[in-house]
């Protein structure tokens, strides 16, 4: 019997350990009322990667998350903490967005993960949650992987040269109130003309709800974390997050949903939307056109490896030499998978001897 109690003690504080709670208060320079903060933590992580922090609708409290399997789950597979938050003021000047930073201090203090302390966030916020997601970052966007915002109405509206370049995705609904509708639509707009690592995607069939689709958010997730975080860093210092090149990204049309190389498109760059990959941009046209469209338009002569206006023997034996060194061309990748392989061969001879 005490061997059993002593089994059950020892699983209690195991699950314990794993999850850490911290709440601010103001101080007198500081107008924000409620700042209550859970994170999750997997023992079989030994250094933090990131933060993935789950944000709720107004009024809400997301801290619940923390004890989701499937969220529990993900956050393990890319060695991220994830975080929960209940809070009830989005405006940064009041001090909330310093109630993060201590939140992440304190739960580097009792975890013994000093990492922690300088983890970059990724923001997965719904409403109220998005425009705190979309706020923090226009404060801090250095401490910012990227962040997703799901049909808020009252984000900031001024021009915001520092969110422009963390890569953010937005979401509004086909049937959710006109003004939530307009505000993210023109705050996209206003800075895409200028190059903002930003989507605009609208649900199909859906109002004020929260966007459940992981293939498309899990896509979005792992290529920001593959391309922005470094392959390593020191854990006394802040992350420096690898900055994205525009021009290697797609670009959808949100009017007939087709899907661009941004490289050899030059037509309205300020209303398409911009996706890191190839596999989001589809992710995204499967998700915009409710699974209707495929349409991947190439202006680049697909196939024309080596640039001479003609498709020939000689593009083949190039592809082939990107596929043997293991080597990654846009132009060789005939079927648009973001590898080279023979697959890619035998459509580039079928387009030879089709011509």
């Amino acid at each position: 019997m005490y061997k059993l109690y002593f089994t059950i003690l020892i699983i209690i504080s195991t699950i314990l350990t794993q999850t850490y709670h911290f709440t601010d208060t103001p101080n007198q320079d500081e107008s924000f009322t409620t700042a209550d903060f859970s994170i999750y933590i997997d023992d079989d992580i030994d250094t933090i990667k990131g933060i993935y922090a789950y944000m709720h609708g107004f009024g809400g409290d997301s801290r619940s998350i923390i004890q989701d399997s499937i969220m529990i789950d993900l956050a393990k597979s890319i060695d991220f903490a994830l975080m929960g938050v209940r809070l009830d003021n989005m405006h940064m000047d009041s001090g909330i967005g310093n109630s993060l930073i201590e939140a992440k201090s304190y739960f580097s203090d009792e975890s013994n993960h000093i990492e922690l302390q300088y983890s970059p966030i990724f923001f997965d916020g719904y409403s109220w949650g998005g425009q705190w997601s979309y706020h923090y970052t226009e404060w801090n966007p250095d401490d910012v992987i990227a962040f997703i915002t799901m049909k808020g109405g009252y984000h900031d509206t001024t021009y915001s040269a520092n969110a422009m370049n963390v890569p953010g995705y937005m979401f509004v609904g086909e049937y959710d109130s006109d003004y939530r509708i307009d505000n993210l639509t023109n705050i996209f707009l206003k800075h895409r003309s200028d190059g903002a690592l930003w989507t605009l995607a609208m649900e199909p069939n859906a109002g004020h709800s929260r966007v459940n689709d992981r293939a498309l958010i899990n896509s979005f997730l792992f290529d920001i974390i593959e391309k922005r975080l470094p392959n390593s860093f020191n854990i006394n210092e802040p992350v420096v997050l690898s900055e994205l090149i525009e021009y290697n990204g797609f670009l959808g049309n949100r009017a007939n949903y087709e899907i661009f190389n941004h490289n050899c498109y030059e037509f309205n760059l300020d209303t398409l939307s911009w996706m890191v990959n190839m596999s989001n941009a589809q992710y995204w046209q499967s998700f915009v056109s409710a699974n209707t469209q495929s349409t991947i338009i190439d202006f680049c002569y697909l196939g024309d490896i080596d640039f001479d206006g003609t498709i020939t023997v000689s593009d083949v034996l190039l592809s082939l030499n990107y596929i043997l060194s293991s080597n990654y061309n846009t132009y060789a990748d005939m079927n648009y998978n973001q590898s080279n392989n023979i697959q890619d061969i035998l459509i580039l001879i079928q387009i030879i001897l089709n011509a």
